[in-house]
């Protein structure tokens, strides 16, 4: 390998890496900020606990069990899109790039042929 492949594998791999953080990031941040509305859940439940003093424990956990529950899933379902979308946004656009750079100096060379004769 010549010195400008050598560094177009270099910039393969730290766009695989990088390229997955951020794809896991937008994937799993797609469905809004679970992790919010779990907290808002949870405080509304607190909230209606303190304002009803006849709320009995028992009725409080199965509330906050059903918003445990509900973020439990919606974790699941983000997990699975930011995979998704890590794996996409990781390896999908470096074969594009070295397909893009080979093209771009066979047309380059093509030029600069052109001139020469």
């Amino acid at each position: 390998m010549n010195g400008w492949q050598r560094i177009g594998v270099v910039l393969s791999i730290l766009w695989a890496i990088s390229g997955a953080f951020w794809g896991y990031n937008i994937g799993y941040h797609e469905g809004g900020d679970i992790k919010q509305e779990h907290e808002q859940c949870r405080a509304n439940v607190n909230a209606r606990l303190a304002a009803t003093p006849r709320v009995s424990m028992n009725d409080w956990a199965e509330d906050i069990g059903r918003c445990d529950s509900v973020f439990r899933k919606q974790n699941g379902d983000s997990i699975q899109t930011g995979s998704l979308y890590a794996a996409l946004l990781a390896l999908l656009p470096i074969p594009f790039a070295w397909i893009a750079v080979y093209k771009s100096i066979a047309l380059l060379r093509w030029i600069r042929k052109g001139f020469q004769t």
